[in-house]
């Protein structure tokens, strides 16, 4: 900054300068006889003399501007790789966003999904064990307490029927919903639902006997009957929210 300043004033004082000289010799030849060629052609001269020193001038401050940019990027880099595991680098004259954010965790390296080539693929779960496994989510729809109560009669119909039914049925079809869940052969799934004061809780199980787990199936029965429950409210209630669906329970024994 300090720098900055410097150069720009020393650039208005030269420009000042040049101005004077130039005023000065055009006063001069203004007195200087007409005849004199060899006088105004001198005037002329310290005219283009005094412009091409001003932009050599110009031109060195630039240059020493661009070169005290680059120190001050090359330095800053140098700091954030200080501060980050794998800091910044630069690509064509520019600082490269760094790989990852302080604070926010890398993913995990063994994510079964991903190869180490970073290829995504379906889990071989062919060696594996076929044993009995259940899973159970939980979800909640928030809407007006008016809404709460006009579930069972609404334009569409009943909203609650109609959810637990969608749930089961997205349970079974979880496979052509998510790319590299396994077909299941379900054993059981349910779906219920609770109404609050202000709220629709939601909780859904599934359950298999099969070498992966049934999480995804759970969490899918969930998020569709909530969404359904949505869908057949939002006539009366358009600030409904979907929130908290979680996994709360993976259990699995011997078949």
């Amino acid at each position: 900054m300090v720098g900055a300043i410097a150069t720009r004033r020393l650039l208005y004082w030269l420009a000042a300068m040049v101005a004077l000289l130039i005023v000065g010799t055009s006063i001069g030849l203004m007195w200087a006889d007409t005849s004199d060629v060899a006088g105004a052609f001198a005037g002329v001269t310290n005219i283009v003399s005094a412009v091409g020193i001003v932009l050599i001038l110009i031109a060195l401050a630039m240059k020493r501007r661009r070169r005290r940019a680059s120190r001050l990027g090359k330095s800053g880099c140098a700091e954030l790789d200080a501060l980050r595991p794998r800091g910044c680098s630069r690509s064509r004259g520019r600082h490269r966003r760094p790989s990852t954010i302080r604070g926010v965790p890398e993913p995990p390296s063994d994510l079964s999904h991903v190869s180490s080539s970073g290829d995504v693929h379906m889990v071989d779960v062919g060696a594996k064990t076929a044993v009995r496994r259940r899973a159970v989510a939980r979800g909640r729809v928030r809407m007006a307490p008016a809404t709460t109560r006009a579930l069972s009669d609404l334009p569409k119909g009943d909203a609650l029927v109609t959810a637990k039914l969608a749930g089961i049925m997205a349970a079974k079809r979880t496979s052509e919903l998510i790319p590299l869940c396994h077909q299941l052969a379900l054993t059981h799934v349910d779906v219920e639902l609770a109404v609050g004061e202000s709220s629709v809780e939601i909780e859904a199980s599934a359950e298999t006997t099969a070498q992966t787990g049934v999480e995804m199936e759970a969490l899918v029965a969930v998020s569709v009957a909530a969404l359904t429950v949505y869908d057949m409210a939002k006539a009366i209630d358009k600030a409904m929210v979907i929130d908290e669906v979680a996994l709360v329970e993976k259990t699995k024994e011997p078949a």
